[in-house]
């Protein structure tokens, strides 16, 4: 890029904004996610073994059952990304409606040419866009984690039911009953919680993509 032009261009503005969104959580994200993994795969490894101790097949089966998650989660970041990408520009333009419509400055200018409806319609229908556009994805999201739950509680119905077949049987005490059962539960919730951390820097990697893009930019001045 040579000169100031290049920032003037629309696609310019949409990596830097990007960029910035990037550059100012990733590294913070990225750490608190690293530490909330060290910590589910504790618990993750301890009641898995348990749960191995006991069935095999069932520890394996609900081991099996999050990796639909995982691919929902992974994604849903990617159509994140997207509709951020997407939005950018229009939000753009809508902070800019929305600072002619506020800022001193430019209140002699539409008062003097009746310019303040025109410069309001285009900022509800701007932000009304915005938000139909994220409507739609929180709803796919919603459909998708409903999906989800169901299969979740479905497996987790499953392992209470031979559960409780075997302590009929007299095969397990009612106490080990109880510790079984327990360690379903903090198997989900571990493997739930590592899928949505892997999940979450997977986003933070594609927003940090757009800051390693402007960092690579050649400088647009030549400095003497």
């Amino acid at each position: 890029m040579q000169g100031l032009a290049p920032f003037e261009d629309p696609r310019v503005q949409d990596t830097i904004r990007l960029a910035l969104q990037g550059a100012e959580m990733g590294a913070n994200q990225a750490f608190n996610i690293l530490v909330r993994i060290l910590k589910s795969t504790t618990t993750l490894l301890g009641f898995l073994g348990i749960l191995m101790n006991f069935s095999p097949l069932l520890a394996g089966l609900v081991t099996l059952a999050a990796l639909p998650q995982l691919y929902v989660q992974l994604k849903m970041g990617h159509r994140h990304f997207n509709i951020a990408s997407e939005n950018s520009p229009k939000q753009r333009l809508s902070g800019y409606y929305g600072s002619l419509l506020s800022a001193v400055f430019f209140v002699k200018e539409l008062r003097l040419f009746n310019l303040g409806e025109y410069f309001l319609n285009m900022y509800k229908h701007l932000n009304l866009e915005i938000n139909r556009t994220e409507r739609i994805q929180q709803l796919g999201e919603l459909r998708w984690q409903a999906g989800l739950s169901l299969l979740s509680n479905l497996v987790s119905s499953g392992v209470f039911v031979v559960v409780i077949l075997r302590a009929f049987a007299g095969k397990i005490s009612l106490g080990s009953m109880t510790f079984y059962i327990s360690a379903v539960g903090s198997v989900q919730g571990a493997l739930s919680s590592i899928i949505s951390s892997l999940a979450g820097i997977n986003e933070s990697i594609l927003f940090f993509s757009r800051y390693s893009e402007m960092m690579r930019w050649p400088q647009p001045i030549t400095i003497p």
